[in-house]
């Protein structure tokens, strides 16, 4: 009540202002009674929205819960594709003796220590290429005796240019064999070199 008793003290203020006014100046009487009805609006609305006692305090919104994304699971990692034979065509001692006397004839005359270990670095990289490719083809179902009858023509494939005059690198040898540990022997370049020479009927198994 008190409010209301207020604004209506308020408007009969404004009343008597405009009154005087109007009295003296009779063209504002026009303007009066807008003006007074807006005034007397907003103090009512006001009246209503803070003059209550019991008006309810606005409560803040609760905040939105954004539920947790799931879980990615981890993607499995597929260890590459080398076959491995559990009884190897022949032993490693047997291909290092092999592949040694083949590479002798590609260093007749090259003595220094650095064709040592040039000799050394390509006949390490030389052996698990050669061992990976023959546990492959036996894995396509090429038959271990045919893969070991025609091992000079396979290694001529793997291991020399295509003129058949110089080695490959050490550095390419370590290249290729990188790559098949890596990527897979199907992956990598020695075997693309074995099967593309069998597709043309230049290797014969």
């Amino acid at each position: 009540m008190g409010i209301v008793n207020s604004i209506s003290f308020r408007f009969i203020e404004i009343w008597l202002v405009f009154s005087v006014l109007s009295f003296k100046r009779p063209a504002l009487s026009f303007f009066f009674i807008p003006f007074a009805i807006v005034i007397l609006c907003t103090y009512y609305h006001l009246a209503l929205c803070d003059g209550r006692p019991n008006s309810p305090a606005l409560e803040p919104r609760a905040p939105v819960s954004v539920p947790p994304e799931p879980p990615v699971p981890p993607v499995p990692i597929v260890p590459p594709e080398v076959p491995r034979l559990d009884l190897p065509l022949i032993t490693d001692r047997e291909h290092f003796i092999e592949q040694q006397q083949r590479f002798n004839l590609y260093y007749l005359g090259r003595n220094r220590i650095t064709h040592l270990a040039e000799f050394t670095g390509r006949l390490e990289r030389a052996v698990p290429i050669e061992r990976n490719i023959e546990a492959a083809l036996v894995f396509d179902g090429y038959e271990p005796d045919r893969i070991r009858g025609r091992i000079n023509e396979i290694r001529g494939i793997l291991f020399t240019h295509p003129t058949m005059v110089l080695l490959l690198s050490e550095r390419t040898l370590g290249r290729e064999l990188n790559e098949i540990q890596t990527n897979g022997m199907r992956q990598s370049a020695p075997y693309m070199r074995v099967v593309r020479a069998i597709c043309n009927a230049d290797l014969i198994l």
